[in-house]
């Protein structure tokens, strides 16, 4: 289970404050895959135990060349609504615990 690579940019607030917020160090891997790869993927197989890559909420900086915000503890990601702030904000904490990699670590 990861997150798919078209809402990475809404998960970190990028379309909120033209920044990547992060909470935690942001340095936990977690699995990405385009919707793409998966509908390819499911027409020929039937598990959706797949990866396309990972990265790091602290890579998806670099990535979207964009400047990096820590998310200090007991706040939310930046949102429009409060019950997206919320929703943004327990996606990281998934990501941040390991929760969301596949495949062999390290």
């Amino acid at each position: 289970m990861g997150f798919f690579t078209e809402y990475l940019q809404w998960i970190v607030g990028l379309e909120t404050s033209n920044s990547v917020n992060v909470l935690g160090k942001g340095e936990t891997p977690f699995s990405v895959t385009s919707e793409d790869d998966i509908g390819g993927f499911v027409a020929h197989n039937k598990s959706l135990r797949m990866e396309g890559e990972r990265v790091t909420m602290r890579g998806l900086a670099h990535i979207y060349n964009q400047p990096l915000i820590p998310v200090p503890k007991g706040n939310e990601v930046p949102a429009k609504t409060a019950g997206e702030a919320e929703f943004k904000t327990s996606l990281q904490i998934e990501a941040d615990g390991g929760g969301l990699a596949r495949g062999e670590t390290g």
